[in-house]
């Protein structure tokens, strides 16, 4: 028996059986976190030192965060510039009505949450819901993480969504309390948990589709390099306790010092001293100890260059460009092209996302239509009728003064760009029609008054 059946029947209990959420969420937000103790591999599964005498030596782990570097870097790339929103259709008045929304709900900054949440976590939903008032119904839009409780997505043997469930928790009276919302095209439904489910609301759906904008992803964004993510930090962590136990002098002394001195000094210790005994043997003979410490000469050049590769390869495979302040501050002026150059690796993973984010847009254009349409009715023909695209922006900086160079060169040195254009671009002016009339006047005017 299906979801929906078992649903459409108000048998709750057996439906919820039916619900599944995607695995490995919580570890990957954990790990985007910066928690270190989801695989054996990773740092903070190091175990402490037990000293000679049961003392507890924290050895160091440390995190260091190149998942963000490649997530917010790969999510900057697709959507740190706002979507441009492009009629397709003559139904400006609409158009315009959904374009307002947009920025109502600030759409914009709300993809690029959404965009990091699906990278980090692989996945992640945005939420369309109705809020009363007075004379309409506002129209909010909220995203849903693994911070805010577990979705749980129903497609039918096609793929396509059929229902959506979000169960959370609520605090009440000091109790955290079990809550779940299931939407369908028609219906909405709210549940609370106390000894069983228990239906809070049954009500129509306005929005006439599911209102939700779902979107998943097999792995994270740094599965492919997480083993050598895992090496960099281990081995950072043991070179920071070598340099605890090795980088502050350290003394020798042979024969009696005092009874206090009976074993290495700890990492953290300066001004170290060993006490090295003298031990007379039955027949006499006097044995001084001895202590040098073995190292490999190259160990030094050897780290670096093992910190180096890994951290090249890290980069470089997940496709995330290394903008650290000592590999850009030589660059100087470059073209544009040369710029686009530097970041191509990145330029081309979000082309190949563009695809799957054009989807999500699309599908959040056909919530806003439905959502007009809750308050306005008479829009349904117009909005039906419209045709929206999106076209993602870059958000690397353009070299405008090339660009003029190449078009001046290429029209023999002649105008490309009337005033009225070039006024309108002008980011120093507020007003461009003020502008043009100030620019008017000042034609026929001597430069100074005589």
């Amino acid at each position: 028996m299906t979801f929906i059946k078992l649903l459409h029947e108000g048998n709750i209990k057996e439906a919820y059986q039916h619900l599944e959420a995607k695995e490995g969420v919580i570890n990957n937000s954990k790990e985007y976190n910066n928690d270190r103790t989801i695989r054996k591999t990773q740092v903070g599964k190091r175990q402490d030192k037990i000293g000679k005498g049961g003392d507890i030596e924290t050895v160091a782990k440390i995190p260091i965060p190149f998942q963000k570097q490649i997530v917010l870097t790969a999510s900057t790339f697709l959507f740190g510039s706002a979507v441009n929103l492009v009629n397709l259709s003559e139904q400006e008045k609409v158009f315009d009505k959904v374009k307002d929304l947009w920025d109502d709900l600030r759409l914009d900054s709300l993809l690029l949450d959404f965009c990091e949440a699906v990278k980090s976590e692989t996945e992640a939903t945005i939420i369309f819901y109705p809020q009363k008032k007075e004379t309409e119904t506002k129209i909010k839009a909220r995203l849903l993480t693994s911070k805010n409780g577990k979705v749980y997505p129903v497609f039918d043997e096609f793929g396509d969504l059929v229902a959506f469930s979000w169960e959370y928790e609520a605090t009440e009276n000091g109790k955290e309390i079990k809550y779940l919302y299931v939407w369908t095209a028609e219906i909405e439904y709210k549940y609370r948990l106390e000894k069983e489910w228990k239906e809070v609301h049954k009500k129509k759906n306005l929005f006439k589709k599911i209102p939700v904008v779902y979107l998943p992803q097999d792995h994270t964004e740094w599965w492919d390099v997480q083993e050598l993510i895992d090496n960099f930090e281990m081995s950072f962590s043991k070179f920071v306790d070598t340099n605890g136990y090795f980088a502050s002098p350290m003394f020798k002394a042979k024969g009696y010092v005092s009874p206090e001195l009976k074993a290495i000094p700890k990492k953290d210790e300066t001004g170290q001293m060993v006490e090295l005994g003298i031990v007379e043997t039955k027949n006499g003979n006097i044995i001084t100890a001895d202590l040098d410490v073995i190292s490999w000469d190259r160990a030094p050049e050897a780290l670096k260059l093992e910190f180096e590769t890994s951290k090249e390869l890290i980069y470089a495979l997940s496709n995330t460009p290394d903008i650290s302040f000592d590999n850009v501050k030589g660059i100087g002026s470059v073209s544009g092209i040369a710029l686009k150059l530097m970041f191509l690796g990145s330029i081309l993973k979000a082309k190949k996302d563009e695809g799957k984010y054009q989807v999500v847009i699309s599908r959040l254009i056909s919530l806003l239509k439905s959502s007009l349409l809750i308050n306005e009715p008479l829009l349904q023909n117009d909005l039906k009728e419209l045709r929206v695209k999106a076209e993602f922006t870059s958000v690397l900086p353009e070299n405008l003064q090339e660009t003029i160079s190449i078009l001046s060169n290429a029209t023999g040195g002649k105008a490309i760009m009337s005033q009225k254009t070039a006024v309108n671009s002008n980011p120093l002016v507020e007003n461009n029609e003020e502008e043009m009339k100030a620019l008017e006047e000042e034609k026929n005017k001597p430069l100074f008054d005589e």
